[in-house]
């Protein structure tokens, strides 16, 4: 018996939002697993291509990353990674510490159950070292969760839009396993002092954590750069 095909009304087409979505996906996998270098240009033709889809898309995806600070747009040439810059950690770390510390002020003490969830998710950021890709993605839902009973939804989206910009610094950053274990150790000092229902000392913690990660930050760009100074080994 032939089958009777889905009703048309419950077909979920792929909208232009959610293409562009998973190419943008697509391309921060390849800029922070290292396939697209800082400095590289970005082909769109074979992206498209390697996708199966046409370049409208990956264009389109290509200058939300740039308004992202991921890529640059150079005319005439195309897109190109973004290049790390001691200047652009400098600027964005500090304002993620603010805008996280007042989502937090703003969120108060969370309930049990959600103080349990943060407890969880850094255990498996522990269970990350090694793994930055996957470190990064948890270390993203705790700040998630963390935040989670902030009002101020312009905030949050605020503080998504600062974060998403330290992830390809946060790659560098999360690959180390000492520096993965001290930011598991501040994430236990946030939630201890929830705990104890001191908001005050909670929020000087997360505020300190994004701070710190400055100086860690550009201790790593420092050792690249004297790495590239050298040149390859031979």
């Amino acid at each position: 018996m032939a089958q009777t095909p889905p009703e048309t009304g419950r077909i979920q087409p792929i909208g232009r939002e959610s293409l562009r979505g998973r190419i943008q996906d697509v391309i921060i996998g390849g800029i922070l697993s290292g396939s697209l270098p800082p400095g590289s240009r970005i082909n769109e033709s074979q992206l498209a291509k390697s996708l199966d889809v046409s370049q409208t898309p990956v264009r389109e995806a290509l200058l939300g990353l740039e308004g992202q600070g991921f890529v640059v747009a150079q005319p005439a040439r195309g897109f190109f990674v973004k290049e790390f810059s001691e200047r652009e950690v400098r600027d964005i770390y500090p304002v993620l510490a603010d805008l996280e510390a007042l989502a937090l002020e703003a969120a108060g003490i969370p309930p049990s159950q959600t103080l349990d969830r943060l407890d969880r998710i850094n255990a498996e950021l522990d269970r990350a070292a090694g793994r930055p890709d996957r470190a990064i993605d948890v270390d993203d839902q705790f700040h998630t969760c963390l935040l989670s009973g902030c009002p101020n939804t312009y905030l949050l989206r605020l503080v998504g839009q600062t974060r998403r910009a330290t992830y390809r610094y946060e790659y560098a950053y999360m690959g180390e396993r000492d520096l993965l274990c001290a930011s598991s150790n501040h994430h236990r000092g946030i939630v201890v002092s929830l705990r104890g229902g001191d908001l005050e000392a909670a929020v000087r913690t997360l505020r300190h954590v994004w701070l710190a990660s400055v100086d860690d930050v550009l201790r790593w760009l420092a050792r690249i750069d004297q790495l590239d100074a050298k040149g390859p080994s031979r």
